[in-house]
C-alpha cells in the first residue's frame, strides 16, 4: 500500500506550503480578470457598457448612437433604444 500513501503524503505538503509541491519551473499567474462592465452613463469609447433601455453589453466605439441626459452622456446598443429612451429618459436613468 506505498501507492496510495504517498499521494495523501503529497496533498498533505500541498496544505502546509504551496512552495513545496510546485516545481521550481512552474510560475503561478493570477488568471486574467474580465474586463469591467461600465454602467449606463460612463462609458467612453472602447468601453464595454450597459444599454440604459434592453441592459445588453456592448462595445462603445465613435458611431455608438448616444444622448446627453443631466450632465452624462448615455450610449445605447442601437437606434431603437435612443428612441425609446428620449420618450422617458428619467424612466432608463432613475433619480439623480
Amino acid at each position: 500500500m506505498p501507492f496510495l500513501r504517498a499521494p495523501r503524503l503529497s496533498l498533505f505538503c500541498c496544505f502546509l506550503s504551496l512552495a513545496t509541491c510546485v516545481p521550481a519551473a512552474v510560475t503561478l499567474v493570477a488568471a486574467p480578470s474580465a474586463p469591467a462592465v461600465r454602467p449606463p452613463g460612463t462609458a467612453k469609447v472602447g468601453d464595454l457598457a450597459i444599454c440604459p433601455v434592453q441592459g445588453q453589453t456592448f462595445r462603445v466605439s465613435a458611431e455608438t448612437t448616444h444622448a446627453e441626459w443631466k450632465g452624462k452622456t448615455y450610449s445605447f446598443c442601437c437606434d431603437g433604444c435612443l428612441e425609446d429612451f428620449l420618450k422617458a429618459p428619467d424612466a432608463y436613468t432613475g433619480p439623480l
